[in-house]
């Protein structure tokens, strides 16, 4: 973006050409990109401001982005209300969000809202496959990348990650954590129908012991998963009502082991009463 706004010849491209000398003096010059995850606070939040109170040439735009905004604390927040009433010249102030509900409302207003929606299964999958070309990256199975494509939920940034913790960890380490799972939930839920309870609880336990990180961004897959092992048993359909009963009381605190333990006690208690 910024490259575009500072760009020769891309006035009417909108595309930087990435050669002149303002493409290649834009990112380094005009261009600044913090986490308020790590710098958030009223301190942060002041140097920022100091940074914006430089002047740049009339004939330069500013970038700013603040990512993970919603993570920024209420007061520093409230803190850059006054240099949103009055904005440097040929400045962009970018807030990045997950959570606008956590944002003040005043900045809100204060703002241009854009709202962007996630990308599709096939578009996540042309970003991997095209990254990996244009990078010149060992190929990774047609499995490993319906595994990312599904798991990050239309999120381009989580799967350019995951993808290089595939290359970090190796691909059969991934699919070596991942594939488990799929077996051991089938297992779970027909045991529980069986009465099993015993073994069903061996098999949770198993579950448990999966790194909570691929529990916790797979749990649309899992429900799925939960839902047509049960739908399975033709005798016992309406006992789907239990999965998206439970699924509805537990999902708002699907973030940690214990509520996870507790959700798939209910499901085995619930099957096999």
């Amino acid at each position: 973006f910024a490259k575009a706004l500072n760009c020769k010849i891309s006035k009417n491209t909108l595309e930087p050409c990435n050669v002149c000398s303002r493409c290649t003096d834009s990112v380094a010059q005009y261009f600044t990109d913090y986490d308020c995850a790590e710098v958030g606070n009223v301190k942060d939040m002041d140097l920022v401001k100091n940074m914006l109170s430089i002047s740049i040439p009339e004939k330069f735009y500013r970038v700013v982005v603040s990512d993970e905004f919603q993570l920024a604390s209420t007061q520093s927040q409230a803190s850059i209300l006054k240099l949103l009433e009055n904005p440097p010249i040929n400045t962009f102030i970018l807030f990045c969000t997950t959570d606008p509900n956590k944002i003040l409302d005043t900045i809100i207003s204060r703002s241009l809202v854009l709202d962007f929606t996630g990308l599709t299964n096939p578009e996540i999958l042309e970003l991997l496959e095209t990254t990996i070309t244009h990078n010149k990256l060992p190929e990774l199975k047609q499995e490993t990348l319906k595994i990312i494509t599904r798991r990050v939920k239309g999120h381009a940034r989580d799967a350019l990650s995951m993808l290089d913790k595939i290359y970090l960890i190796g691909e059969d380490a991934f699919i070596a954590n991942y594939q488990p799972l799929d077996g051991l939930i089938y297992e779970l839920i027909l045991l529980s129908l069986e009465k099993r309870t015993t073994e069903a609880n061996n098999r949770l336990e198993l579950i448990i012991k999966n790194p909570v990180m691929y529990i916790e961004q797979d749990f649309e897959h899992i429900f799925k998963l939960l839902c047509k092992s049960v739908y399975l048993d033709k005798k016992l359909p309406f006992k789907v009502q239990v999965v998206i009963n439970t699924y509805l009381t537990y999902h708002q605190n699907l973030s940690n082991t214990s509520t996870w333990y507790s959700f798939f006690m209910h499901i085995i208690n619930k099957l096999s009463s």
